[in-house]
């Protein structure tokens, strides 16, 4: 079932085009990647599908169109990592993790025997069980990001968007991280991230979306995607290519002559 429809997307921000006519569709089973340069308009996209900023086109919701569900429906439905990771209020960790089950309480109930459930469970996939009690303040730039991870995955929605969520962590908590999100793909959630990480990307996605300068370049698997035309035509650079035994491997190690 296609849980995400995107027809024809475009967007405009301070005059200047950064989307344009972008369709793609999104299932679940498999964590979908979108890699591109910076610029290239994958965050404004992540943020379009979500109705954050204005946008033109189709956007629907397992066939619902976006303007037709409420915010509190949406939240049930998606939950969302932005690249920001700053928080401002004193909060403790474990609170922080708790806001990702506020689309399921009514106004005046608490936590319930669920939600505890979720939140012990993405405090344990995040690894941050020793931070708990610590102010989300006093954490390392990892450290925050691997908390704010689990207030997404606490919310246990269907969709599941994540913008560089591999960003500021180690290579140990990368990897599991994107274990995670593989699992999750597997037993039925819809996984869109956004990624730098070209070896990661290669390893963990199985599809893969190509963006350049507000257009789909490539959309395929990470052996169609991930190709030497690909990296010379958008990123200006030469890439190792393999197959190894733990799968494709990709790695960018010169640029190219500008061309003349």
């Amino acid at each position: 079932m296609t849980r995400l429809s995107v027809q024809n997307l475009s967007v405009d921000l301070g005059g200047q085009p950064i989307l344009r006519d972008v369709s793609l569709d999104f299932e679940a089973g498999g964590v979908i990647g979108l890699i591109g340069p910076n610029g290239a308009g994958k965050s404004t996209f992540l943020k379009a599908v979500l109705g954050l900023v204005p946008s033109r086109g189709k956007i629907a919701y397992g066939g619902k169109l976006l303007p037709e569900i409420d915010r509190h429906a949406l939240a049930h439905l998606t939950s969302y990592l932005p690249q920001d990771r700053e928080i401002a209020w004193p909060l403790s960790v474990e609170n922080v993790v708790a806001l990702g089950r506020t689309p399921h309480l009514s106004a005046l109930a608490g936590l319930g025997s669920e939600d505890q459930a979720e939140i012990e469970r993405a405090i344990a996939l995040t690894d941050i069980a020793d931070l708990r009690n610590r102010t989300i303040s006093t954490l390392s730039g990892g450290e925050r990001a691997r908390v704010l991870m689990a207030r997404v995955l606490a919310q246990a929605t269907p969709i599941l968007i994540a913008d560089e969520p591999v960003a500021a962590l180690d290579p140990g908590h990368q990897i599991a991280l994107l274990e995670t999100l593989d699992a999750l793909s597997s037993a039925g959630r819809t996984i869109i991230v956004s990624l730098h990480e070209i070896s990661l990307a290669a390893r963990w996605c199985r599809r893969l979306v190509l963006l350049d300068k507000g257009s789909v370049v490539a959309d395929g698997t990470p052996e169609d995607v991930l190709t030497h035309d690909h990296f010379a035509k958008v990123y200006g650079v030469r890439i190792h290519r393999a197959v190894t035994e733990d799968g494709l491997l990709v790695q960018p190690v010169a640029r190219l002559p500008a061309e003349k």
